[in-house]
């Protein structure tokens, strides 16, 4: 979306502080957490398509709300939307994806699809992301905002040529579905371990929505800014493209990047911005390679569900992020913002993620409720 890489500096320019700007981004986070779960669960139920529609509508009505009423109300509302739709199509498209593939027989084929999938993905935001810079030149934000709509509708018509995604567990009622997938989640020990680290991992990727106002920070230009989001962006390309074709070495490479950041920033804030492509990239591969890790332990049909507790995860690592850098952001040097939001955290989970990373994939897992699984 070119909105992505300037929302922040629009919400900037139209008055708001880093701490309005953060109860933002919390404010999505929440929504978010709160609507994860119920709609894992529901994509355990109802044609997995249906879902994805309607998550790429309701996020287009956020949009066109920004830029048509700009103001902290209409922001607030179009954050709660977005919040709603990334429950929708959290582990809703990993869930079609993986159990498509199974019924084909060509499950061990995730990987490759979704390391692909991942790759294209990235690719077509570093698009929106470089267009930005045009867009924001020749019509402002309110070009910037139109061409993201009609982004996400392009996504509706591209969601309609997925199959529809009926849940294996289709037949069940919802509240068994979800009870199942919570169950599993909290008391099959390798999904545990993965549901954890998968949310983790992601909550470190949630600085991306201040490296705007960081960049800005340390001395970038506005129209420069665009171009430092899309190293980030062009490095988690990278890094799925990498997944599956990486053996080891997923957690030194995630120690070294977040070292490498805390040299950069101590010898120069904008520096320190623009190497944080480097560490994103990294942890973009561990994300890859720890959800097909977690997609291979899941052994019931609430394959979504589980997934969505995941992304519950995320929100509330996501949270505790936007809210610590919305506190810090105006006056605390760039230097501790890194060094804390990246380095420090990033070093033991780098250490989780070699561990689990060196396990095999479990092809034939056993089902929950068998010794060892608790």
């Amino acid at each position: 979306m070119p909105l992505y890489p300037v929302y922040a500096l629009l919400f900037a320019d139209t008055g708001l502080d880093a701490t309005a700007i953060a109860s933002l981004f919390v404010l999505w986070s929440l929504v978010s957490l709160v609507a994860e779960v119920p709609s894992g669960a529901l994509a355990d139920r109802i044609p997995r398509r249906h879902l994805l529609l309607t998550a790429a509508l309701v996020r287009a009505t956020g949009f066109a709300l920004w830029v048509t009423l700009p103001g902290y109300p209409a922001f607030a509302v179009g954050f709660a939307l977005w919040g709603a739709a990334s429950a929708l199509r959290s582990g809703t498209l990993e869930a079609l994806v993986y159990d498509e593939l199974r019924a084909l027989g060509a499950a061990e084929r995730y990987p490759v699809v979704r390391a692909r999938t991942g790759v294209a993905e990235l690719l077509a935001d570093l698009t929106a992301t470089l267009a930005a810079v045009p867009l924001l030149a020749l019509g402002g934000y309110p070009l910037v905002g139109a061409v993201s709509v009609a982004t996400c509708l392009l996504q509706v018509a591209v969601t309609l040529t997925l199959p529809p995604g009926h849940p294996t567990g289709g037949h069940e009622g919802y509240l068994p579905v979800l009870r199942a997938g919570l169950r599993e989640a909290a008391h099959h020990r390798p999904v545990r371990r993965l549901v954890a680290l998968t949310a983790a991992l992601a909550g470190l990727h949630a600085i991306d929505e201040f490296v705007p106002l960081l960049a800005r920070g340390a001395g970038a230009s506005d129209l420069a800014v665009p171009l430092l989001v899309a190293t980030l962006t062009l490095a988690a390309a990278a890094g799925s493209w990498l997944a599956g074709r990486m053996p080891r070495g997923v957690g030194t490479a995630m120690a070294a990047a977040a070292l490498l950041v805390a040299v950069a920033v101590l010898a120069d804030p904008l520096a320190g911005i623009a190497v944080l492509a480097v560490w994103y990239g990294c942890v973009q591969l561990a994300r890859v390679m720890v959800d097909v890790r977690l997609q291979d332990s899941i052994v019931g049909d609430a394959r979504a569900t589980v997934t969505s507790v995941a992304g519950v995860g995320s929100e509330l690592a996501a949270i505790v992020l936007f809210a610590g850098y919305g506190l810090a952001l105006d006056g605390t040097p760039m230097t501790v913002l890194l060094l804390a939001g990246v380095t420090v955290p990033t070093l033991p989970l780098a250490a989780v993620a070699a561990r689990q990373l060196r396990a095999p994939r479990q092809r034939h897992p056993q089902p929950v409720g068998e010794p060892g699984s608790g």
